[in-house]
């Protein structure tokens, strides 16, 4: 186009007609098979599915995952078995929409504001009476002590 002296859309377009039927004129070639080899799809086919971007997660005891820094809490169906353990698969859509599969079946989940907090029993801290600097002098000389001291 650069050689033609093309530089607005509407000569590029019309130059690319052009070029279209030169480069079929060259290059086409009649099919083997005159009939499409397309298929259609199956009617239930979750097309969401093969169209997203796909990560693995593990789930929690407690039914979540992480995925972006967004806590998910999965609302697994009564009847099926524990999640908890298992491997999940995160799709996220071009549009930023995220559904959650397990063995190719779309799992219910909901959006926590934040992680599930585990209270754990309070522990209270060792107190350690503080040495006086003299202690803490003599302390550190039988520490020392070893160095200095020869073997023959």
């Amino acid at each position: 186009m650069a050689t033609r002296g093309i530089t607005t859309i509407d000569a590029a377009n019309a130059f690319l007609l052009e070029f279209i039927a030169r480069y079929n004129e060259t290059f086409a070639r009649e099919a083997r098979d005159k009939e499409s080899a397309w298929m259609p799809l199956k009617p239930n086919m979750d097309l969401d599915y093969h169209f997203s971007a796909m990560d693995i997660r593990t789930v929690k005891s407690d039914h979540t995952i992480v995925f972006l820094n967004q806590t998910l809490q999965l609302v697994p169906d009564k009847r099926g078995p524990s999640l908890a353990g298992r491997q999940v698969e995160v799709h996220q859509l071009p549009d930023g929409a995220l559904l959650v599969y397990y063995n190719k079946a779309r799992i219910a989940y909901k959006k926590l504001a934040a992680p599930p907090v585990k209270v754990a029993a309070e522990r209270k801290p060792k107190r350690v009476a503080p040495l006086d600097p003299e202690a803490k002098r003599t302390s550190r000389r039988r520490q020392m002590a070893h160095l200095h001291t020869s073997t023959r």
